[in-house]
This record gives C-alpha cells, structure tokens and sequence, in this order.
C-alpha cells in the first residue's frame, strides 16, 4: 500500500525536491516527512553535492523543516563531513 509519494529532479549531482504528498489517514505516522528523509539519504549514498527543498514552490516542507538551518537547500557534502 502506497502512502506518500515524492517527486525529485536530479540534475548536475544535485536533487530537487519538488513536490511530496501523503493520505491524510497516515498523518500520525509523519510518512511525508519519512520520505523526504530516504530521499535525503538516498541522495547521500548516491554522493549527490547538494539537496534543495524548492521551497518557494513546497510550503509543507518549510514548514515542517522549520528551524533547521539553511532550511531549502544545503550541500550534502558538508553534512556528511560534519558526523565523520
């Protein structure tokens, strides 16, 4: 059963994320957000250089990504290097 569903673009190493959506029935279990964290992941074990948000275009992840620094876009790179 599908719950959530992503659309991103992958273009010069970077991902996009353009656009999620989820069945409102599953919203307790956070499976947009779930999602969006494998395509970050994905996004890491693929060695992409950067990961944006779009978020000019998707309002629901500034919103739930509220407070976190750089919120729409961040180098993957620099991340990763940070928990080495």
């Amino acid at each position: 059963m599908r719950v959530s569903a992503v659309i991103c673009f992958d273009y010069n190493n970077d991902i996009y994320l353009y656009n999620s959506a989820y069945d409102p029935a599953y919203f307790s279990l956070s499976v947009s957000l779930l999602l969006e964290v494998f395509c970050i992941r994905d996004a890491i074990a693929k060695r992409k250089i950067r990961f944006d948000f779009l978020s000019e275009m998707n309002v629901i992840s500034t919103i739930r990504w509220q407070g976190c620094a750089n919120l729409s876009m961040f180098n993957i790179q620099e991340l990763v290097c940070a928990y080495c």
